[in-house]
């Protein structure tokens, strides 16, 4: 079996790995600037340092699935904080012009697993992507030898994998629009949205569940930040008239767009911990989908109460709601100098920005 969720992790962790790389090449050559406008030509040398900071304060905002775009050089760049509901900073679009030839090849990297995926695991028809079973007969690693994991075969389970690790790493926004709302409508009508999360997977709602944790009842709140996160990168477009012929399960999704639908999940997740916190007086590891609060179970364990990762993802959706809802940017006079700009000169004056 080949994954299609841990291939997307990969995609956006050689992404990570080129944003971390640019970023350390753009601070040293700031670093460099800002010494040399320190010394004795320090006039001279101020514009350079402005912008050398300006560079680095840009890529900063920067959100690195933007490297995925297709125009290495040209990718439409979107606040690395980008709220749930695809609000984005007033830059729309900046110049991806990486200076770093070793970001580059990540870049590459990211952009030919990200081909990869899309070309063998998306399904165009039902509007999300699938793993790869590769044949038992066979000892190629070629296309040839593979067969998709789509609807009907035996090997196949409804799983949020095939949403949230996909749009989480960037893939949904090179999607034609009419994808995008598919991908969506398939998400509504799949029965993995619940109440109180979404189902890892369908399976384990049979009578007497499958004992297993990563399937049904439970939901997990890593996979609720990766789906509201990656729905919310998608266009504020609602599914509606005009998308194209739809798989019968489908045909009477509710018109939504994916960063509305984002905003939903989110507030439905902190309800559900919320519920859960105030009835117990802790967080847990998983929750029951079908019961806002009520804590999951299966697996090999008793349920966890702390938990690391559902505070995290609480924080953050939190965090990603409340900008969403301020949806203000700052305003100030053109010719003042930009504050993030300010806070890396700062930065760097007090050798903060590069670690030691």
């Amino acid at each position: 079996m080949v994954p299609v969720d841990l291939n997307c992790v990969l995609v956006r962790a050689h992404c990570a790995a080129a944003w971390v790389t640019e970023f350390l090449h753009r601070a040293v050559a700031a670093l460099a600037e800002d010494s040399t406008a320190s010394g004795l030509h320090a006039a001279a040398a101020a514009p350079a340092a402005h912008a050398a900071a300006e560079a680095v304060a840009d890529w900063l905002r920067f959100d690195e699935r933007g490297l995925l775009l297709p125009a290495a050089g040209k990718a439409a760049g979107e606040a690395a904080g980008k709220a749930v509901g695809g609000q984005v900073e007033a830059e729309a679009e900046v110049e991806v012009r990486l200076g770093s030839g070793l970001a580059e090849g990540f870049a590459v990297a990211a952009r030919a697993r990200r081909d990869a995926v899309m070309g063998l695991m998306w399904l165009p028809v039902e509007g999300r992507w699938a793993d790869l079973l590769l044949s038992s007969s066979s000892s190629s690693s070629s296309a040839a030898a593979c067969e998709v994991v789509g609807k009907g075969h035996p090997a196949d389970v409804t799983s949020l994998a095939g949403w949230a690790a996909p749009l989480w790493a960037g893939l949904g926004r090179g999607l034609p629009l009419p994808d995008q709302a598919l991908a969506v409508a398939s998400l509504l009508s799949s029965g993995l949205l619940q109440p109180g999360g979404a189902f890892a997977t369908v399976n384990g709602l049979d009578p007497g569940g499958s004992g297993q944790q990563w399937d049904a009842p439970n939901a997990w709140a890593p996979l609720q930040a990766m789906l509201v996160h990656g729905l919310a990168d998608l266009v504020d477009t609602a599914v509606g008239p005009g998308t194209p012929a739809t798989p019968k399960e489908v045909a009477g999704a509710a018109a939504v767009s994916g960063p509305a639908l984002a905003a939903e999940l989110a507030a439905r997740w902190l309800e559900a911990n919320r519920v859960g916190f105030a009835t117990t007086g802790v967080m847990f590891e998983k929750y029951d989908g079908r019961v806002p609060g009520q804590y999951g179970g299966g697996g090999e364990y008793e349920p966890q109460a702390g938990f690391g990762w559902t505070n995290s993802v609480a924080l953050e959706l939190i965090a990603a709601l409340h900008a969403r809802n301020d949806g203000s940017s700052g305003g100030g006079s053109a010719s003042a100098e930009r504050g993030d700009v300010r806070e890396v000169r700062r930065a760097l004056a007090r050798g903060a920005l590069l670690p030691h």
